[in-house]
Parts: C-alpha cells; sequence; structure tokens
C-alpha cells in the first residue's frame, strides 16, 4: 500500500506533484492532534468460536489514511487467536476516524484496534 494516495485526500499541486508516501508498518509519524474513533465496529461472534465457548483477544494494527478510513490492516504477532482473527480483520476494516493531523494538514498514521470476544458481559 506504500505510496498508493489516499482516496479521500486532495491533489498536490505543481509539476510531478504528487501524494506523500504512506508510511510503513512501525514507522513514527509526527501528529499535532491524534486520530479519534468516529465509528466503531464491533464484528459479530464467529459461530465456531461460540460453538466450542471459546473467547479471545486480538490486536489488529490499522493503517488510518487522510481520509479517516482504513487502508490496511494486519494481526499483532502476539495477540492473535485463530478463532477470531480474520472476524477481527474485517471488524477493523468498518471502523472510521476523525484524521490525525500534522502542521494543519490531514496525515496517514497506524493505529492500534483491539477486539475483545467474550461470550458473557
Amino acid at each position: 500500500m506504500k505510496g498508493e494516495p489516499d482516496a479521500g485526500s486532495p491533489a498536490t499541486s505543481g509539476p510531478g506533484a504528487g501524494e506523500a508516501p504512506l508510511p510503513e508498518f512501525g514507522v513514527y509519524v509526527h501528529v499535532d492532534e491524534i486520530l479519534v474513533a468516529i465509528t466503531e465496529y464491533k464484528p459479530k461472534y464467529p459461530e465456531l468460536a461460540r460453538s466450542v465457548g471459546a473467547e479471545g483477544y486480538v490486536v489488529v494494527h490499522a493503517l488510518i489514511g487522510r481520509s479517516g478510513r482504513v487502508l490496511d490492516v494486519r494481526l499483532d504477532k502476539v495477540f492473535t487467536n485463530p478463532l477470531f482473527d480474520e472476524t477481527a480483520l474485517e471488524g477493523a476494516r468498518h471502523w472510521v476516524f476523525k484524521p490525525a493531523y500534522s502542521d494543519g494538514h490531514p496525515v496517514p498514521v497506524w493505529t492500534t484496534i483491539p477486539f475483545r470476544f467474550v461470550l458473557r458481559e
């Protein structure tokens, strides 16, 4: 996804001007205003996990674009669970954010989205 423009960002003017590349996973991006979740999505409990009484915790890393939409997702290497991974990835894709800002302009950043799957709360 590196180098792809964020569909929600304005075009840059000038000859040969293009969008700045998207940050690679793990690269720090300075921001003056942090992003804020506007729409959080709670995915449906996976039927297989429910049928065996399984609970779990999954952390998804998400690249949030200048528009506040999720551009890329990946599983955390430690907080993963095969019964819930795909459901968590799909759930993270539905989140929407007020984007992070640097110098008055929205910037793409990576964030983490935790998903806790509990049968009874």
